[in-house]
Order: structure tokens, then C-alpha cells, then sequence
């Protein structure tokens, strides 16, 4: 939960609202009225990660979503909808990057 604060904290000037949420996302903000998740993906965990996220799809909402994870290597196991980005984060520095084409 801690990784995905400073994930927010990139955006609080812009968030209208920020909550806790429930696995597979650990915090949902409202920000340019848009929906947004941050989901923490640890290294080795991409399959749990996947299917939890499949199974916890709502086909009336959708958000963009903002997938923490451990190491560049994770993203070509990771298959969440509507990612917008990537982002590793290292003593309380965020790195962003996006999903390569491919």
C-alpha cells in the first residue's frame, strides 16, 4: 500500500478523490473525472494477479489503470485491461514508463 501512495501522491494537485480499495487494486482516485487504479503486481505473483483482476472486471466500469510492479521483465506476463502505464517504484521515487508495443 505504501508503493501505491507514492504512486498518488505524483497526482494529488489534480485527484478529486482518493479511496483504499480491495484486492487485486490497492487505491482507486477520481481525477479529471476520470477512474483510475493502482494495482501492485510483486514479482512472481503476475498469474494470481491476472486472473484476480479478470474476475474482478465490471463491464459497467471502467478505469485506467496504473500497474506498480518490481521489475521491467513482469510486464510481458501482465495481462490487466486498460493499463494505461507502468511504474516501478524505488525509496519513494517513481519511475513511469508504458507498455512496450509488441
Amino acid at each position: 500500500m505504501v508503493k501505491a501512495f507514492w504512486i498518488l501522491l505524483d497526482y494529488m494537485e489534480k485527484v478529486e478523490y482518493h479511496s483504499p480499495s480491495s484486492f487485486p487494486v490497492q487505491i482507486v482516485f477520481l481525477m479529471d473525472s476520470e477512474d483510475y487504479e493502482i494495482i501492485h503486481v510483486p514479482h512472481g505473483k503476475e498469474v494470481i494477479i491476472n486472473r484476480a483482476q479478470r474476475n474482478n472486471n465490471n463491464n459497467d466500469y471502467t478505469a485506467k489503470r496504473i500497474v506498480l510492479i518490481d521489475d521491467k521483465s513482469q510486464v510481458k506476463h501482465i495481462k490487466i485491461d486498460n493499463t494505461t502505464g507502468y511504474c516501478i517504484e524505488n525509496n519513494g521515487e517513481i519511475q513511469y514508463f508504458q507498455k512496450p508495443e509488441g
